[in-house]
């Protein structure tokens, strides 16, 4: 008996879908495709309205029963930050951060749910994990989505894996156990991933009008760009470091630089004459929702 799995993945004005079927010892990648919304992003009951009937009628054109869905969750949706727990099992580990949850994240925690991800342990002295953090009602709306097409929602995972995945199968084989750093371009900021053996490390958003503005006030901030300028350094290899730093981590762990979506050629150039020793690689992707599409066929698998 075939069953079936999706992938689904929403940023913006652009909508991934993924179907995966499954049968006994196979896997057969059904569909994979890309659509353009016609609903404001603001006006989330259109949004919302519009992807029930784009995937009832998926569900409905390709004769799908009894699928389960996973939703990939936009970083915009979701709370993330690295923290050192005890070295225990991951089963304690969880009802330990339960008990902590208000002192690691800024919103009541009753109103979210968690994940973590062990990406570092210390033998006999600490685990180092990445705590996932989404609010219910985001969860809800999810949900709410999968149910009125008749879907069953599996799991809700960081889009970010995908790309951090997406980055891992493009690294050299002698990247293994080193970092491997991510510059996601958007529309109005940019992301910085930390990453090792796909496990995330650190994340930092910077913005592309003032790359400061999040981490000191305006004085201090004209005064970080123009020592930046007289040293000739990259704005991007600065905040790659204070992203290196928050995690307690050194440039010379660091073996590749990927950047995804549209990096601008300038800060690349930069970036790479900043950074010799270290190779900068652009994935070459015209739009930002490919990565979200890998994410879906991920997701369905």
């Amino acid at each position: 008996m075939a069953e079936y799995a999706l992938g689904i993945f929403q940023h913006g004005k652009k909508l991934g879908i993924a179907i995966v079927q499954r049968t006994y010892r196979q896997k057969t990648m059904k569909l994979s495709q890309t659509i353009s919304l016609q609903s404001d992003p603001a006006d989330k009951d259109a949004l919302a309205n519009e992807i029930n009937t784009l995937l009832k009628d998926v569900v409905n054109r390709e004769k799908i029963k009894k699928a389960r869905v996973s939703f990939g969750v936009d970083s915009s949706d979701l709370m993330w930050n690295n923290i050192d727990m005890p070295p225990v099992s991951i089963e304690d580990l969880r009802q330990i951060i339960q008990f902590e949850m208000d002192s690691h994240i800024p919103v009541d925690p009753e109103n979210c749910t968690f994940d973590i991800q062990t990406y570092e342990t210390i033998e006999g002295l600490t685990n180092r994990v990445t705590l996932f953090t989404v609010q219910k009602d985001i969860i809800e709306s999810i949900r709410e989505v999968a149910s009125d097409a008749f879907l069953l929602l599996d799991s809700v995972t960081p889009v970010d894996t995908a790309i951090s995945q997406l980055c891992n199968t493009k690294a050299d084989e002698s990247s293994k156990d080193k970092i491997i750093v991510i510059v996601c371009a958007k529309e109005s900021e940019t992301e910085i991933l930390l990453t090792r053996n796909g496990r995330f490390i650190a994340h930092r958003k910077v913005s592309r009008d003032n790359p400061w503005e999040s981490e000191m006030d305006q004085s201090e901030s004209q005064t970080r760009q123009a020592d930046a300028e007289n040293k000739q350094v990259s704005l991007l290899e600065e905040n790659i470091h204070i992203a290196m730093l928050m995690s307690n981590e050194t440039p010379d762990k660091i073996a590749e630089i990927f950047c995804v979506g549209d990096v601008p050629e300038a800060e690349i150039h930069d970036l790479s004459n900043a950074m010799p020793n270290i190779q900068v690689k652009r994935l070459w992707i015209d739009d930002y929702i490919v990565p979200g599409t890998d994410f879906c066929q991920t997701a369905a698998t």
